[in-house]
């Protein structure tokens, strides 16, 4: 019986010291305003730092009243299937980049959700790459400029967008879509989103050959949806390269935009005005 509990007492010795265990963390709620130093130092060990490179080994949340700035050039890897969410605000303003990916590529992180966010949020020269779910805006319209959303929800549903929109009116602003396996934005087809994309590229997403377009549009609701100077362009026979569906109204102005080696440039079914030049 000694030599059957020393045994097992071994065993379990042995898988502890192989799999580090952490737990999910949440900023305090007390109004903070953290880099992510902070998280390093706080979050016992859900957020560690080595060789130039932050981890995030667990999901991570910024509550409601707290404020996470990444201001300087920083790399951001994280852990299988771990969500970031952000029901605080994110700024996130370097001088060169800031980049978001996951520790293994063949073993993608979930997802960067913003959750009722604070109305400050804002990306500029963000590189979000390599998230098994893209990232998910639900009420709340940050503003995104010089950033890059690339190579973005391989094996997620044939629905799932690299920018996934809920009640949101995001700004998009001189922004690169590459290569993500479905499609570079959407929203729901009877969900009020209204974003503004201008002057941003839309280069051969939805590698997964599927019918879907690579910016897939549902009602707008009150607002207008706005895209203005953009660059499509497709790599597969089906994906297209504007689309909507709504269940409600869509207005829409697409203006100047240049479409081209896609399976069609704009198809508009269902209730949409749309002034398009």
């Amino acid at each position: 019986m000694k030599k059957i509990f020393l045994f097992c007492t071994a065993i379990l010795i042995s898988f502890l010291s192989v799999n580090t265990v952490f737990a999910n963390y949440s900023t305090p709620g007390s109004s903070v305003s953290w880099n992510l130093n902070d998280l390093v130092s706080n979050s016992g060990g859900v957020v560690t730092f080595s060789s130039g490179t932050y981890f995030v080994n667990d999901t991570l949340t910024v509550s409601s009243s707290d404020t996470l700035k990444i201001l300087t050039n920083s790399t951001v890897k994280l852990a299988y299937n771990v969500v970031f969410l952000v029901n605080g605000t994110i700024i996130v303003n370097p001088s060169d980049s800031v980049k978001f990916s996951s520790i293994d590529t063949t073993q993608k992180f979930y997802e960067l959700r913003l959750d009722g966010a604070g109305i400050n949020s804002s990306f500029n020269k963000f590189i979000f790459e390599y998230s098994m779910n893209g990232m998910r805006l639900l009420n709340v319209s940050p503003q995104f400029t010089n950033c890059t959303f690339r190579y973005n929800c391989f094996g997620a549903t044939l629905t799932t967008p690299a920018l996934n929109l809920f009640n949101s009116n995001a700004v998009v602003t001189n922004c690169l879509f590459y290569r993500n396996y479905r499609a570079a934005i959407a929203g729901g087809s009877n969900i009020a989103n209204a974003p503004q994309i201008a002057n941003s590229q839309f280069i051969e997403n939805v590698l997964t050959s599927g019918n879907v377009p690579q910016i897939n549009l549902g009602q707008s609701g009150a607002g207008t949806t706005v895209i203005r100077g953009c660059t499509i362009i497709g790599i597969s026979v089906l994906s297209g390269g504007i689309a909507a569906l709504p269940t409600g109204t869509l207005t829409l102005i697409a203006e100047n935009n240049l479409i081209k080696k896609n399976r069609y440039g704009i198809a508009l079914n269902g209730s949409v005005n749309a002034i398009i030049r």
